[in-house]
Formats: structure tokens, sequence, C-alpha cells
């Protein structure tokens, strides 16, 4: 996640449609020892961009695979929130 955060504030123009990113590590509850990633955009269409220049971007991938290799499959998953309150 450092690598991350490091790559994401030398690249910003990737990077430029997120409004927030936090990491969250389990405490209590759920599956012991999990993390969960908020990416926070404006609407849908940021994040398709947004998503479409990380894919396109070799140095983002190049992380992302070596995550990718840590993570349980059947334990990851994408969810998309809606702020109502």
């Amino acid at each position: 996640m450092q690598r991350v955060r490091k790559y994401m504030k030398e690249n910003p123009k990737t990077f430029k449609e997120l409004k927030s990113w936090k990491v969250f590590a389990q405490m209590f509850g759920g599956t012991a020892g999990g993390y969960v990633q908020l990416w926070e955009y404006d609407n849908m269409a940021d994040i398709e961009k947004s998503l479409t220049a990380m894919f396109k971007d070799k140095g983002f991938m190049e992380i992302k695979q070596e995550f990718d290799r840590l993570i349980e499959p059947a334990t990851h998953s994408w969810n998309v929130w809606n702020a109502f309150m």
C-alpha cells in the first residue's frame, strides 16, 4: 500500500479523477486480518476514466500484479457504494 501511495503522488495525472483513497485494516468482526480500500469519485464516469488510465499505466499495473499475487481470490471483491446521508 505504501508503494501505491508513493506511485500515486509521483503520477498524479493517472489518478486525477480520484478524490480520495483510504485503506482500513479489519479490527473487529468480519474476516480477521482483512483490509478494505475506499476509492472516492464524484460519479461513475470518473471511475471509468480513472480505471482506464490506471490499467494503461505500466508502472501501476506492475504494482497491481504483485498485489494480486498476495491476496486470496475468494476474499477479494469490488463494490460500488452511493452516499445517501
